[in-house]
């Protein structure tokens, strides 16, 4: 399992480990830019289904993850399904 590290798993799929003491620590997201490998992360997220993808996305940016919709006919079923997996999730009005 990979170890928390404050911004994001070290490995594809795989959730970070948080312990509380590490949550309670935690004051601000961090404004570092994330390092990220997408021809990596293309190939791992391209067999997942949109909750898988949501769950992957939930364990790699955290708080920082926020959804953009119109409210439009096509978007009630993403936020059913993001909302339903990070329920908090910040929605902005596009």
């Amino acid at each position: 399992m990979s170890q928390f590290n404050g911004t994001h798993a070290s490995t594809l799929g795989e959730a970070p480990a948080v312990s509380a003491s590490a949550i309670a620590g935690i004051t601000r997201p961090s404004l570092e830019p994330l390092s990220l490998d997408l021809t990596a992360i293309n190939q791992h997220l391209e067999g997942l289904d949109a909750s898988e993808i949501v769950d992957w996305a939930a364990a790699t940016f955290g708080e920082g993850l926020v959804m953009s919709t119109s409210f439009g006919i096509q978007s009630a079923a993403m936020l059913h399904i993001v909302t339903r997996a990070v329920p908090q999730i910040p929605v902005h009005l596009d």
